[in-house]
């Protein structure tokens, strides 16, 4: 009775990772599926609603680029937001440490390249400094993904 409690539940696990990995795959899929649909009916949807809609002058390209920017925004966010929530706490406190050096560089790069600028007569030179400051980040995550 005992060999057979046993095997009977020895199972349980592979076929709930195969649950898991099923939910995962489908997920993705719809996820894909979404966004594809999304980016394929967001320029036809505007175009009709400059059609359709009684308004004065239709969407301006100002108003395109922000309703774009805000879709990025949300789209980034909801995949941050599942790829955090699939990741261990060892990912998790890399990515943490990352971000903490990518807002520590920029907040010592900032007023340096500041500085840097007026000295060389430059007043845009401070703009530079998310870009390094992302690229120190990069950098340190790649060598930190490296050694462990």
């Amino acid at each position: 009775m005992t060999s057979i409690m046993v095997s009977e539940g020895a199972d349980w696990g592979a076929s709930r990772e195969a649950a898991r990995v099923l939910r995962k795959k489908r997920r993705r899929r719809d996820f894909l599926i979404f966004t594809m649909l999304g980016l394929v009916s967001a320029p036809l949807l505007i175009e009709a609603a400059n059609r359709n809609l009684p308004l004065s002058s239709p969407v301006t390209p100002w108003l395109f680029g922000q309703i774009v920017a805000l879709a990025i925004l949300v789209f980034g966010s909801l995949v941050v937001w599942r790829n955090w929530r699939e990741t261990d706490e060892m990912q998790r406190q890399l990515a943490i440490e990352t971000w903490a050096l990518i807002g520590l560089a920029n907040f010592i790069l900032h007023p340096v390249l500041t500085i840097i600028g007026a000295q060389l007569h430059k007043t845009d030179f401070e703009g530079h400094s998310w870009g390094i400051a992302i690229l120190i980040g990069l950098t340190f995550y790649a060598i930190r993904r490296v050694r462990s």
